[in-house]
């Protein structure tokens, strides 16, 4: 059985690419650099599948794109 945390995500969005920063609640609560990523919805896309993949959830807003892109979250 797999535990599940919280995991902070924050973006710094600029129109050629978004640096994404994450921190954990669960006891590694120092911020770290995940990467650069390209500035168009579907990078983004492949970062939350890469995200989901490791039992993690990122914020509201990206939860809202894609669910709207058909996707379908499910509670921990």
């Amino acid at each position: 059985m797999s535990k599940s945390s919280s995991i902070y995500i924050g973006m710094d969005v600029r129109k050629e690419s978004i640096n994404i920063a994450m921190a954990g609640a669960d006891g590694w609560g120092e911020v770290r650099h995940y990467g650069t990523i390209g500035g168009d919805l579907a990078a983004l896309e492949r970062v939350y599948a890469a995200l989901r993949l490791r039992d993690r959830a990122c914020g509201y807003t990206i939860y809202r794109h894609l669910a709207a892109q058909g996707y379908v979250a499910t509670a921990p």
